[in-house]
């Protein structure tokens, strides 16, 4: 790309992760990747490789890296729209595992936003 970044998954890396989330009757719930040199928004790239209509991409802009900002997209048939974003602190875990996640919410009709809980201390005042 222009920009001379990008990455792709390892096909069978990405088969066993589904083999995974299949075995364990786990969802793909979100996809999520970093813009080290650019702004929390899809890329032209990002939405031609989007597969996956029903997860949410999180993408994260390092552009200023003391301030990393966080932009959450539904990307489907080649148009991605930006979703709602707030952070929940100090989320319960569900599932059987510690690594098991909380989905995004849709946004309610009102425009109410969807959540991503983030485990943690809040930020210092």
């Amino acid at each position: 790309n222009p920009l001379g970044c990008g990455w792709r998954a390892d096909s069978r890396e990405q088969l066993r992760a589904f083999e995974r989330i299949d075995d364990m009757g786990w969802q793909l719930v979100a996809i999520y990747h970093s813009h080290p040199r650019s702004a929390a928004h899809p890329s032209e790239r990002d939405i031609e490789h989007a597969l996956y209509p029903d997860a949410w991409h999180v993408i994260i802009s390092l552009l200023n890296p003391d301030t990393p900002e966080v932009g959450v997209f539904r990307i489907a048939e080649g148009v991605a729209r930006p979703a709602p974003l707030s952070v929940v602190r100090d989320a319960v875990p569900v599932g059987p595992s510690p690594e098991a996640t909380v989905p995004i919410r849709e946004a309610a009709p009102d425009g109410a936003p969807g959540s991503i809980p983030v485990r943690g201390p809040a930020p210092a005042a």
